[in-house]
């Protein structure tokens, strides 16, 4: 199944023991200087990432009395849940979860409750899901992964600006 959360950055703790930043702007409209108070991070700012991975994200999935996952040391973006066998592999706000549905839900339910998340995407055989540009798709007897329809988009895009793609065709499939 696959979760995720909107707006994560803005969904992080507040700045640590109070810590604030005064943000000046300069109205383009008006040419008058305002004046802000952040008091946590925000999408562009060095140091959103590390306040929402490692200060918000990783101890909410690693505290005991959240979700009691294992966190991955060579793959810290890899989650564990030994007792219920539930693997997940998160990229930023979005989560890429394996186990049994009650486990996946288990594990949903808990992030709704602390973030505001987008609905689960649940992946069958009718219905793929795509995770970061990698197309999911399940069949009678495995899990295949794909990021076909992402290169071919980008062979699109890259064309657009001026890229000259080659017109060798490929002989077969990586299996």
């Amino acid at each position: 199944a696959l979760k995720d959360v909107r707006t994560a950055f803005l969904q992080s703790i507040p700045y640590p023991d109070g810590k604030i930043k005064f943000i000046k702007f300069k109205s383009p409209l008006t040419g008058e200087w305002m004046f802000f108070v952040q008091h946590g991070p925000i999408y562009g700012e060095n140091s959103a990432p590390a306040m929402w991975g490692e200060h918000t994200l990783a101890p909410f999935l690693t505290d005991s009395s959240t979700c009691n996952l294992r966190r991955g040391e060579n793959h810290r973006c890899i989650y564990y849940h030994v007792e219920r066998d539930l693997a997940v592999c998160t990229q930023v706000d979005d989560f890429l979860m394996d186990g049994e549905e009650g486990d996946i839900i288990w594990l949903s339910n808990k992030l709704d409750e602390r973030f505001e998340c987008k609905a689960t995407e649940w992946l069958t055989i009718e219905t793929p899901i795509d995770f970061m540009g990698i197309d999911v798709k399940l069949t009678s007897d495995r899990i295949m992964l794909s990021m076909q329809s992402y290169i071919e988009k980008m062979v699109v895009t890259l064309g657009e600006i001026g890229l000259k793609t080659t017109k060798r065709k490929v002989s077969e499939a990586i299996s």
